[in-house]
């Protein structure tokens, strides 16, 4: 009775702080610059995957309905602000090709998406396995596999987004830098 209350109270605060980080990522974006505001989404979904660690505990049930609404404001300026990046890399990409590829950006980007879901549906049964979860005990799991499982739980986001901080560590193309580019590209069209 308490899990489905808790269930149900995490995914009401998950859902209105996700939209409030709609506003949040676009304030954000023009202040401190997109690769920014995207590299500080990240490093708080990694923090919210890591706390997981502590606040998912028997002895403070309510402690589990931290993470995920820090998690899904995250998630909400990640989706906000990767669109728009991809139009500033599509400008900067006309800008050394000539050429326009927003069809090709946004290809790779929806089949990313995609791949990533697919993946999301297929590993978990694998992984709570091989973390010693046994279907058969129900939620009588040995002390081994509920480590496993929260181990689990607690690095597994934290480790595909440490990639993702590093690549936006390059990331170049500041606001500054896409002005130059944009008027760089109106006065090249303005020429043709």
């Amino acid at each position: 009775m308490l899990a489905a209350k808790l269930t149900g109270i995490d995914g009401v605060i998950a859902t209105i702080v996700g939209i409030l980080g709609v506003p949040v990522a676009q304030w954000s974006a023009h202040r401190f610059g997109k690769g920014r505001t995207l590299a500080t989404a990240a490093a708080l979904s990694v923090f919210a995957s890591l706390l997981s660690w502590v606040t998912f505990t028997p002895s403070a049930p309510y402690l589990s309905v931290i993470c995920n609404p820090l998690f899904q404001f995250g998630g909400a300026v990640i989706w906000v602000i990767i669109p728009s990046m991809t139009g500033d890399i599509a400008d900067h990409d006309e800008l050394v090709t000539g050429q326009r590829h927003e069809g090709a950006f946004a290809s790779i980007f929806s089949w990313i998406v995609k791949m990533t879901i697919s993946i999301g549906m297929v590993l978990p049964g694998p992984m709570i396995e091989l973390a010693g979860f046994d279907v058969k005990s129900g939620s009588h799991q040995t002390p081994e596999a509920i480590f496993g499982m929260r181990l689990i739980l607690a690095l597994t986001p934290a480790l595909i987004m440490l990639p993702a901080l590093f690549i936006l560590n390059r990331y170049t193309l500041t606001a500054t830098r896409m002005s130059e580019i944009r008027a760089e590209l109106e006065a090249r069209r303005g020429r043709l």
